[in-house]
């Protein structure tokens, strides 16, 4: 049976409907999102009877609060088969509200949610986030699509890139909180992917610095060129020089491309990779934890939908295997990149130290031939310590990552 909300939005109650802390909702639509199944907890605070639930649409307890672009950017990552997060603004029957952080997962021709009460700090920040989206879409009349690229622009200026890290970011401090507040450990595997992603992190930031580097120094042959031309006859020399350290540079720009932080680099990849890891981990526990509180509703479909979520952490701690080989793989092929980059780095020295020999013959006293052999002495000392920590880092991922693969059933 399908009904339509009971409360105008003008009719809203400002009053919050009250669910605690420890409970978690559930609910299964089809890819059309009508309610297929739920739990005793979602029944109870929507207010609704089962037979007005059942086969309505989800949007039935959707608050008019929420803005179009939120759901937007939900719908389009859910659609492609990727579990997706949001905190959601629902309402009751009698036009209470509830604020929810849902986690959704496609599973065959359905989608399974489960919800808990939110109470990170990423909260707060996400209902005035909101709050400001709602009234841009009013003033603006934004459609879902164009609010979604207003929410997305906002999210960027705040630091995420995109939505996903955002959701990752909010589903693991949520996880976190809830575990804290029904006072449990926190657990080991999220602590061990958090380093994880610290690594990827790190490693990133050393390779955008290194390409900064040499950003600077690309200029520095012509620069010598025309130093030199002041040298006249004498400064052939370091015309050809400068000629020598301007093509094996730019073979080092060649090997330098293959971590480029702009592109499908490994180590954004690797980012990428542990980031959906970490989501299908906190989805695995928000799972199991539901799982267990259907264990104590006697209705034979809630032992229906346990099963289904059992099966769906089942395929999530694959996927999660799959991922760290992944990682492994990726990590395992920069040292032979740093190998030959160091190669390369060592070709350079030797044009750069006869750079400096052939100044010093000619008694060069030009500040500006000085200068740039300078800084292109702090660029290769610069270099190699970038590459070497290049190779450290991936190193200590390969070996995270194996370590969390070998004892994936033990943590």
């Amino acid at each position: 049976m399908s009904v339509e909300p009971a409360i105008r939005p003008e009719e809203m109650d400002t009053t919050e409907a009250f669910f605690g802390p420890e409970e978690i909702f559930f609910s299964r639509t089809d890819k059309r999102g009508v309610i297929q199944a739920g739990n005793s907890v979602f029944q109870r605070v929507s207010g609704y009877a089962w037979e007005d639930l059942l086969g309505a649409p989800h949007k039935l307890i959707r608050h008019p609060d929420m803005p179009k672009g939120v759901f937007a950017l939900f719908w389009n990552r859910l659609k492609k088969g990727r579990p997706v997060a949001a905190y959601v603004k629902n309402c009751t029957k009698d036009g209470q509200y509830y604020w929810v952080f849902a986690i959704v997962v496609p599973i065959e021709d359905s989608y399974i949610s489960v919800r808990i009460k939110p109470q990170a700090k990423q909260f707060a920040e996400a209902k005035t986030l909101y709050a400001r989206l709602l009234q841009i879409e009013k003033s603006e009349g934004l459609d879902a699509e164009a609010s979604a690229k207003r929410l997305l622009s906002i999210m960027y200026t705040d630091g995420f890139p995109d939505y996903f890290t955002y959701i990752c970011e909010a589903m693991i401090c949520e996880l976190r909180a809830r575990d804290k507040h029904l006072g449990r450990p926190d657990g080991k595997r999220r602590n061990l992917t958090t380093t994880l992603l610290e690594r990827t992190e790190e490693a990133i930031s050393v390779t955008r610095d290194l390409l900064s580097g040499y950003g600077e120094i690309t200029s520095e042959p012509t620069n010598m060129r025309i130093l030199s031309a002041r040298l006249e006859a004498a400064g052939g020399p370091i015309s050809a020089i400068s000629q020598n350290y301007e093509l094996m540079s730019s073979d080092l720009m060649h090997l330098l491309s293959q971590l480029d932080v702009d592109g499908e680099d490994p180590f954004g990849l690797m980012k990428t990779q542990v980031q959906e890891i970490r989501l299908r981990l906190t989805i695995c526990r928000a799972f199991e934890e539901a799982s267990t509180q259907f264990g104590a509703e006697a209705e034979q479909h809630q032992q229906t939908e346990a099963k289904s979520m059992s099966i769906l952490s089942v395929r999530m701690e694959d996927e999660v295997v799959s991922g760290l080989r992944e990682i492994v793989a990726n990590s395992e092929r920069l040292p032979a990149i740093c190998v030959e980059l160091r190669r390369q780095v060592t070709g350079l020295d030797v044009v750069r130290l006869l750079c400096r020999v052939e100044a010093g013959r000619l008694n060069v006293k030009d500040a500006g031939l000085n200068g740039i052999i300078d800084r292109l002495d702090r660029f290769h000392s610069e270099l190699e310590a970038q590459i070497t920590r290049i190779s450290e880092i991936a190193r200590i991922i390969s070996q995270d990552a194996k370590s969390l693969i070998v004892n994936h059933d033990k943590l």
